[in-house]
């Protein structure tokens, strides 16, 4: 787990535009109930990570399971040989937290707001132009739809410009909307 910052487009007729911010992003609270279990599988590499971890073959997933069962008493496996944990918690999920900023103009980074914001900021800046450190990770339109940019991006990449450029499309559609930044723990 880590931080994003997501950058969330009110629509300009919104009366309260941070309680719109509010609700367009609640429906990707990880820790919203889901409406039934799910199966979350593992993937190979976990597996032989975890084997090596438990000093067991990689081909064992009923030992594996059975290490794992003191921490996570829903670990199984299926009948295919798939290894997988029953999960209760949303599935379209990618915060657990998040907290409102606003951009701070003379240090030229953001900075944490208290509270809910009264209104949208008006000094944001040009979101696809900022360094990567500063670069949303993810957009949620006026609509409720979550994009998925690039998250933690270390230097500047074909994915990170294809992203800016994405960036740059959203908000010029949506150039009537506030925008709210805000720093989430994903």
């Amino acid at each position: 787990m880590g931080h994003a910052l997501i950058a969330v487009l009110v629509s300009g007729r919104s009366r309260s535009p941070a309680e719109r911010a509010v609700r367009l992003l609640a429906p990707y609270n990880i820790e919203l109930d889901a409406s039934r279990r799910w199966r979350d599988y593992e993937v190979p590499s976990e597996i032989r990570r975890l084997a090596k971890r438990y000093k067991v073959p990689a081909h064992d997933l009923e030992e594996i399971a059975r290490r794992i069962r003191v921490d996570d008493p829903d670990v199984k496996v299926d009948p295919r040989r798939r290894l997988y944990y029953l999960r209760d918690w949303n599935r379209n999920g990618v915060w657990d937290w998040y907290r409102f900023l606003r951009w701070d103009t003379k240090r030229g980074h953001w900075a944490s707001v208290r509270g809910l914001p009264k209104r949208p900021f008006t000094e944001l800046p040009q979101l696809w132009t900022l360094p990567i450190e500063h670069l949303p990770a993810f957009l949620i339109t006026p609509t409720g739809r979550l994009h998925k940019g690039a998250r933690w991006p270390e230097r500047e990449t074909r994915a990170v410009r294809e992203w800016r450029r994405r960036l740059q499309g959203f908000l010029r559609r949506h150039r009537s909307c506030s925008c709210f930044v805000v720093d989430a723990h994903v």
